[in-house]
C-alpha cells in the first residue's frame, strides 16, 4: 500500500473516532496576508530575527509571528488582555504549521522545491506586468526570500493536502459523528465553576484545576450527584439549582471553550475541567433537543472545521517527538493551563 493510501485509509479511521475540537482559522494565502501589510522594509534591523520560539531547531522569528496578528487585526483595536492572548495563539498556530509540514514532508505529501520555483516565477511574471520586481516586493510587504518560500512550501502542501482528503465523504463522516455541533442541537447543561484569582495566574487555574478533577472524581464514583457538588463547591448563582444554566446552542452563549466541551458530552456525562474567563468549570449535560440542520445545510462551517480537523491532527502526529523551545521575547501558552506566560523584555 503506497503512502497516500495507507493515510487515507487512517483518515477514514481517525474521522470514526471522537475528534478533538479544532481551535484554529482556515490559513489565509500568503499573497492575502502580505497585500494588507503595512509598508515596511526587510532585514534593516536586528530585530527581524528575535526567535520567539524554537521547533526541532529551527527558528520562528517574532517578525514573521507579528506579521500574522498584523494580518488577522488589521488595524482595529483590542484589549491588552486580549492581545497577549491572541499573540500567543498565533505563535502555537505557527508552531503548529511547523509540525504538520514536517508529517506532510516525511508523507513525502507536501510541495517540492520545484513546486515551490513555479510559484514564484508566476509570482515575479504578475509582478512585472505591474513595473515591480521580486525585491520591490519583498520590501513592500515586509518579508525576505526565505520566509516568502516557506509561507509558499507550507500554502501548497496543504493545498494540495486538502484538495486530496477534504472530501464529500469525509465531510459527511465528520458530520455524523458530530451532528450536534452543526445540526442545530441545544443542550440543557449544568456546570459547577471554581473561582481562580486571576485566568493569567498559571498557579491558580492549576490549583483549581486540580481541585476540579478531585471534586469530578467524588461525583463519578457516586459519592455526590452532580447536583449536590454543584451546591456544595459551585460559586455560580446556578450553585442552588444544581448548577441548572438551562439550554446552550453550539455557539451562544457560553464562552467557547466551554461550549465545545459540552457538545463533545453524552447525556449525563461529567466533563473534563474546562478553563474560561470565569473560572474553572465541570460541566454536565442533562438533556439534548436534537437538531434538523443536514451537512448540506452547513458546508461552509463544516469545512471550516474539519480543515481544522486535519490541521491539528497533522501536527499532532509529530508533537509527541518534536522539541519546542520557547524564548522571553514573545508571550506563549502555558501547556497545562493554558494561560499566557508573558514575554520578558
Amino acid at each position: 500500500m503506497t503512502n497516500a493510501a495507507s493515510f487515507a485509509a487512517l483518515v477514514v479511521v481517525i474521522f470514526c473516532a471522537i475528534s478533538p475540537a479544532a481551535a484554529r482559522a482556515q490559513e489565509e494565502p500568503a499573497a492575502a496576508r502580505a497585500e494588507v501589510q503595512r509598508e515596511a522594509t526587510t532585514d534593516t534591523s536586528a530585530e527581524q530575527k528575535i526567535v520567539a520560539a524554537t521547533v526541532n531547531g529551527e527558528p520562528l522569528f517574532v517578525a514573521d509571528v507579528q506579521r500574522d496578528v498584523d494580518f488577522a487585526l488589521r488595524d482595529r483595536p483590542i484589549e491588552v488582555e486580549a492581545l497577549r492572548y491572541m499573540k500567543a495563539q498565533t505563535l502555537e498556530r505557527l508552531i503548529s504549521r511547523r509540525l504538520a509540514l514536517e508529517y506532510l514532508t516525511d508523507r513525502k505529501m507536501a510541495a517540492s522545491e520545484q513546486d515551490v520555483d513555479l510559484a514564484v516565477a508566476r509570482l515575479s511574471r504578475e509582478l512585472a506586468r505591474r513595473g515591480e520586481t521580486l525585491d520591490d516586493y519583498y520590501r513592500r510587504v515586509g518579508v525576505d526570500e526565505a520566509t516568502h518560500r516557506r509561507e509558499l512550501a507550507w500554502e501548497l502542501s496543504w493545498r494540495q493536502f486538502l484538495d486530496q482528503y477534504l472530501t464529500d465523504e469525509n465531510l459527511q463522516r465528520y458530520f455524523e459523528r458530530h451532528h450536534r455541533q452543526f445540526d442545530g442541537s441545544q443542550l440543557r447543561v449544568a456546570h459547577i465553576l471554581l473561582k481562580v484569582e486571576s485566568p493569567a495566574d498559571r498557579e491558580s487555574v492549576a490549583a483549581a484545576k486540580r481541585r476540579a478533577e478531585e471534586i469530578r472524581q467524588e461525583i463519578t464514583s457516586g459519592a455526590l450527584s452532580f447536583a449536590e457538588a454543584a451546591a456544595k463547591y459551585s460559586v455560580a448563582p446556578t450553585a442552588k439549582d444544581g448548577g441548572d444554566i438551562g439550554f446552550i446552542a453550539r455557539h451562544e452563549p457560553m464562552p467557547e471553550s466551554f461550549s465545545r466541551a459540552a457538545f463533545e458530552l453524552k447525556d449525563g456525562e461529567v466533563s473534563q475541567p474546562v478553563v474560561t474567563a470565569f473560572g474553572v468549570h465541570l460541566i454536565t449535560c442533562l438533556e439534548i433537543k436534537p437538531g434538523q440542520l443536514t451537512w448540506q445545510d452547513v458546508r461552509p462551517a463544516l469545512h471550516r472545521a474539519v480543515n481544522n480537523y486535519l490541521f491539528d491532527w497533522a501536527a499532532d502526529q509529530r508533537r509527541g517527538k518534536a522539541q519546542i523551545e520557547y524564548a522571553d521575547a514573545w508571550p506563549h501558552l502555558d501547556a497545562e493551563t493554558g494561560t499566557v506566560v508573558e514575554e520578558r523584555n
